[in-house]
């Protein structure tokens, strides 16, 4: 038997877990098929008058795998699925067997494409977050460097640092080990030196809150940008080395072990 449903846009026709239920044909209106994972939608299809709907859960008997809201206001006919399964008695068993097998494949390809959805959506989250703290701790050195810069007898220009992530962590609402991790690859990319200053401890060289305003900004453009897509080259020999150390920190980042947390991300 056959009915015709109809459902107005952002309703859902089902929801995946839902038991069973019939074929869904669609005659008008466009649907989104989703899954669920950690408050996240993953679309794995857009569909519209023709096409079928609830094929899977017809040939394996399982809950729906999937949800299907309508996109705009849809008119349906859902099949029953006694005659359905019935027609499926009816076929060779070597036909069965290859439904099966078709039907395992497609539920396995959904899975896949619904982690890859959501590895991705990690690694932008991840990027756009520490790329951000990075431009926004770049910056936050900036003035320090400003505000705190003394002259050393024996290095000349000097900014004092010994707790410049102690005082960096209130400010920027960020835990000390995410800075120190910041930290760590700008000093590492070679931007930056280094030394003991008998009158000031650690302290920063020749400092050029110029150059880490330069990194913040360059840190919210690569936010902003395809990963793999290197920056326009500069006619400058000297903003192209800036790029290259600016991107070898940005790099860096992207292989660290520790990352925002959910606390750090609440001040973005």
């Amino acid at each position: 038997m056959a009915a015709t449903v109809n459902v107005k846009a952002g309703k859902l026709l089902f929801k995946e877990g839902d038991e069973g239920g019939g074929l869904y044909i669609i005659r008008r209106g466009r649907v989104q098929v989703f899954r669920e994972r950690n408050d996240l939608e993953v679309q794995l299809a857009e569909l519209g008058p023709g096409d079928v709907l609830g094929t899977m859960t017809l040939l394996t008997g399982e809950p729906r795998t999937a949800s299907v809201r309508a996109l705009e206001d849809v008119e349906a006919i859902v099949m029953d699925s006694t005659a359905f399964t019935a027609g499926l008695g009816e076929l060779p068993k070597w036909a069965t067997v290859v439904i099966k097998d078709l039907t395992a494949r497609l539920k396995s390809g959904n899975e896949k494409l619904v982690e890859a959805s959501l590895r991705d959506r990690r690694l932008r989250e991840k990027t756009s977050n520490v790329f951000h703290h990075l431009g926004q701790f770049a910056c936050y050195l900036a003035f320090v460097i400003q505000n705190t810069s003394k002259v050393d007898s024996d290095f000349g220009e000097v900014t004092p640092i010994d707790d410049v992530i102690a005082r960096a962590e209130p400010t920027l609402n960020l835990r000390t080990e995410y800075l120190a991790q910041i930290w760590t690859a700008i000093r590492e990319s070679g931007m930056i030196q280094v030394d003991k200053s008998w009158q000031y401890g650690t302290v920063l060289r020749a400092p050029r809150p110029a150059l880490f305003f330069a990194l913040g900004e360059y840190a919210f453009q690569f936010a902003r940008r395809e990963l793999n897509k290197p920056a326009a080259k500069s006619k400058s020999a000297e903003v192209n080395r800036q790029r290259e150390l600016f991107e070898r920190i940005c790099r860096a980042l992207l292989e660290a072990p520790v990352e925002a947390t959910a606390a750090d991300r609440a001040y973005l």
